[in-house]
């Protein structure tokens, strides 16, 4: 039951995470942070920070239920791309919980 509310909690950060990016115009495919914009993302006050802190502890917790935590690594600052393929897995495994 924990790991599903983890997973539902997951999915709405991811989803709010994604279109953070969106409305900072972060998500072309391959967009590397130029210093500026990787201010705003690292920055633990701002919306898109405060998420992506949220996002790392989500999966932290999420390590407990799964017995395949390699595919549960994520980096600090990910790319759009990154948090697509997130979103997508966490969709997977909604679906398999």
């Amino acid at each position: 039951m924990r790991r599903r509310i983890t997973l539902d909690r997951l999915a709405v950060n991811v989803d709010r995470a994604c279109n953070a990016y969106r409305e900072a115009r972060f998500d072309r495919p391959g967009h590397s942070f130029s210093p500026e914009e990787y201010k705003v993302v690292t920055d633990k006050k701002s919306y898109i920070g405060d998420l992506l802190l949220s996002l790392q502890a989500d999966l932290r917790e999420l390590t407990r239920y799964e017995t395949d935590r390699a595919a549960l690594k994520f980096p600090r600052v990910p790319t759009y791309d990154q948090l697509v393929e997130l979103r997508r897995l966490v969709k997977r495994m909604r679906a398999e919980a």
